[in-house]
């Protein structure tokens, strides 16, 4: 019984809320129409001088006018046009009423409106012809009318691909290359990087960037640099070249090129980083995409590309390194090996793992996100280089977003 006498008392509560929203002249749920305020548009007072005369064009008494434009308001045709174009009953009244004064008060009037009236008075015409002066004017009032159509397309969450009109201008090619770590799937996308006559890579690190970044330049291919802290030339500011390197937030869906990499394609899976490979997915401008990824994605990619009729080529990788599942694992720091990768989950652990090592000898590099890039850099150059002292790896997971590390063992700690 108190849970019952406690749900009526919430009722009435909110009952009484809602009560008093109403008596404060508020709506709980307010109309579209209601976000956006009407501008003025005054009658044109010019000098008599200037007002045009055409022959057999009469001024018509103001009385007929407002006759003619209520035959104007009243007739369902121009309602049903109205409302095609986003024009509400709401605002509707409130253009007609300012429209009419615009008519009945200009001095002169429009010449084009003059004509109009006239023929629509003296030879019978239609009072439809008044409907473009009408829409003119509501739009002057209302300036949202004009961009509804774009407003209503971009805020469809159904249909994102008509987000971007550049890419659906472009019949694009799409090439999955689907295979694990070490297959050699990112190796044949960024081949046909190289050799096509504009290009972006997007990777979703800022090293990974970094390392096309430099592999492409020490191979020949002249390539830019485009991160969210670090831009970089391969010649200058004043001379950007046709290819470019970036994380896969800085790709443009305005930059028309032949050819765009996705590396880590499954990455759209994501929940926090999902929507920047989905962006570019949808957006890429380019007449290849070639994309890179887990087995795995195939069919969330394909997916999302029927409702454009993009077709889907595979293209799959098996790995060239035999991998081997350990069924044991590190057990103590003191079975590490040269070669070895420790992959924690937090930066804490990083540091007390790392710590623990150079305590008994062990040189170590770091990576993980937050680290500058220039340090990452060094960190897995150090690493990677077989007469530096540095042997075993502590990073997070960043390590498995496609950087070319070699790395004998990964261990879980």
């Amino acid at each position: 019984m108190r849970l019952i006498f406690g749900e009526r008392k919430k009722k009435r509560e909110a009952e009484g809320r809602r009560r008093e929203t109403k008596r404060q002249g508020f709506s709980e749920k307010r109309d579209l129409d209601e976000l956006f305020a009407p501008l003025d548009v005054h009658p044109r007072l010019l000098n008599k001088e200037i007002d045009v005369e055409f022959e057999g064009v009469e001024d018509v008494d103001p009385k007929l006018m407002a006759e003619v434009l209520e035959n104007f308001r009243n007739k369902e045709i121009i309602r049903e046009l109205a409302k095609e174009h986003d024009i509400t009953e709401r605002l509707f009244g409130n253009i007609f009423r300012s429209f009419r004064d615009y008519c009945l008060k200009s001095k002169p009037l429009d010449p084009d409106l003059k004509v109009i009236f006239s023929d629509i008075v003296k030879y019978g015409h239609s009072v439809d012809q008044l409907f473009v002066f009408f829409l003119t004017h509501a739009r002057k009032m209302y300036p949202h009318l004009e961009c509804m159509k774009e407003l209503k397309s971009i805020s469809d969450l159904t249909q994102p691909h008509n987000w971007y009109p550049l890419a659906r201008t472009i019949q694009r090619k799409v090439i999955f290359h689907a295979g694990p770590t070490n297959s050699g799937k990112t190796h044949e996308a960024l081949q046909a990087f190289k050799n096509a006559k504009s290009g972006a890579f997007c990777g979703p690190l800022r090293l990974l960037a970094a390392e096309v970044f430099r592999r492409m330049n020490a191979e020949g291919c002249p390539c830019d640099l485009v991160t969210g802290d670090d831009r970089q030339y391969a010649i200058d500011n004043m001379n950007p070249v046709s290819h470019i390197a970036c994380t896969v937030e800085m790709l443009s869906s305005e930059m028309h090129v032949d050819l765009i990499v996705i590396d880590e394609i499954q990455m759209l899976r994501d929940t926090q980083r999902g929507s920047s490979w989905t962006r570019a997915l949808l957006g890429a401008a380019a007449d290849e995409i070639h994309l890179c990824g887990e087995k795995a994605a195939v069919p969330i990619v394909k997916k999302i590309l029927d409702p454009i009729g993009e077709h889907v080529e595979v293209k799959e990788y098996e790995r060239k390194s035999k991998l081997v599942v350990s069924t044991h694992g590190l057990r103590a720091l003191t079975n590490i090996q040269p070669g070895d990768c420790i992959v924690t989950f937090n930066k804490k652990t990083i540091f007390d793992t790392v710590r623990k090592l150079e305590k008994s000898g062990v040189k170590c590099a770091v990576i993980y996100g937050d680290l500058p890039a220039a340090t990452k850099r060094l960190q897995a150059e150090s690493f990677n280089d077989p007469n530096d002292p540095t042997k075993v790896l502590v990073s997070t997971d960043a390590i498995g977003m496609g950087l070319n590390l070699n790395i004998k063992r990964s261990l879980l700690f």
